[in-house]
């Protein structure tokens, strides 16, 4: 049979699909009007919460929540810029700052030393970040929170508290005398027990990244290992090859402290693993003048489990301002930048630096 004999199909009937009822046809209009703006919205509260994370922004809807006490969102938005952030930290001292505020208002005090721990540590490593803004927040979220702990007794926390006030306002030899004066005996006898007023003016708690770093190598050392040991007391250890040859050889960290004329002395807690400890070093930067200066001691008094104090006395930084005045710049406009060891070719080949304490005379 030829084609010509099949029935006819008319085009409307070629293209036919399902036919619905002009009611069923509405329902079905709206039902997809509704999804679209469903999937809009969605879209757009997305978009919302991943723009509120950026670096730009980020600060001000967190400010903007702890204005409207929105404590758990103010935690949530810093969290996201500290995640979400990539190949950018210059924020993270500043958002653990603010979430220390947040933690704080929602009555979690631990995680709100933690976090002040964390942005302390990056302001010291990182100091030209840190603005009299977050200066003054960081002084004044750990103050509160030292003294909420010292009311309740816990003195290791509100000593901890404190001393992150201190060093974290720029000013921790004004900060401690002012801390003294406004405590009473109680207060005192509490944070310090041997009636010496002192804080704690680095150590490596929230800081695990810490490395000690070469700062003059003349006797063929190698830095082998640096990493803190949290099986020394969160304490960071170095650990060097055996000396080649007569020489300096000096490895230390950061640290951050504008010299004053006020009188102090630092106390530094290290421990070796059994062989001489080497002396306690201490770099400074003069930033006019684009020059350092350096200080060392030697004499170590034994503690317990092997730990040792190192006293740098009050007039330590002589010194420092002998240097200066060789090199024809004035020792006045300079910060504490290192502290560290400074080996001898006898010294231990591992040790570990526990803390430096800032001690009022």
């Amino acid at each position: 049979m030829s084609d010509s004999t099949a029935p006819a199909v008319s085009p409307q009937e070629g293209n036919a699909g399902p036919v619905f009822p002009p009611m069923n046809q509405a329902i079905l209009v709206v039902a997809m009007a509704i999804v679209a703006l469903l999937a809009i919205t969605a879209i757009r509260t997305l978009a919302l919460r991943v723009t509120q994370y950026q670096v730009s922004v980020y600060e001000d809807y967190t400010r903007d929540a702890l204005a409207k006490g929105d404590f758990a969102r103010a935690v949530e938005i810093t969290t996201g810029a500290i995640k979400t952030s990539v190949n950018r930290s210059d924020h993270w001292g500043r958002a653990w700052l603010l979430r220390a505020v947040a933690e704080l208002k929602l009555e979690q005090p631990g995680d709100a030393l933690a976090d002040l721990e964390r942005s302390n540590a990056f302001f010291q490593e990182r100091y030209y970040f840190a603005e009299d803004q977050d200066r003054g927040e960081l002084a004044a979220t750990a103050t509160e929170l030292g003294k909420r702990y010292l009311l309740e007794g816990k003195a290791d926390e509100a000593y901890r508290a404190l001393s992150l006030a201190a060093t974290g306002s720029g000013q921790p030899v004004e900060y401690l005398r002012r801390l003294h004066e406004s405590l009473n005996e109680e207060g005192r006898a509490k944070l310090w027990p041997d009636g010496t007023p002192r804080i704690i003016l680095r150590e490596f708690r929230g800081n695990p990244d810490a490395k000690l770093e070469e700062v003059v190598e003349q006797q063929g050392r190698k830095l082998t290992a640096t990493s803190v040991d949290a099986s020394q007391q969160e304490s960071l250890a170095g650990e060097w090859s055996p000396a080649t040859q007569d020489g300096r050889s000096v490895y230390a960290c950061d640290l951050w402290m504008p010299l004053t004329t006020s009188p102090f002395s630092l106390r530094i807690a290290a421990k070796s693993d059994g062989g001489p400890m080497p002396a306690a070093f201490l770099g400074c930067w003069f930033d006019s003048a684009r020059q350092s200066a350096h200080v060392n001691e030697a004499a170590w008094t034994p503690g317990e489990d092997g730990w040792q104090t190192c006293t740098f006395p009050n007039g330590f930084l002589n010194g420092i301002k002998e240097q200066g005045k060789k090199l024809g710049f004035s020792p006045h406009d300079g910060i504490l930048n290192r502290v560290g060891f400074e080996l001898q070719r006898e010294s231990a080949g591992k040790v570990w630096l526990h803390r430096v304490e800032l001690v009022l005379e």
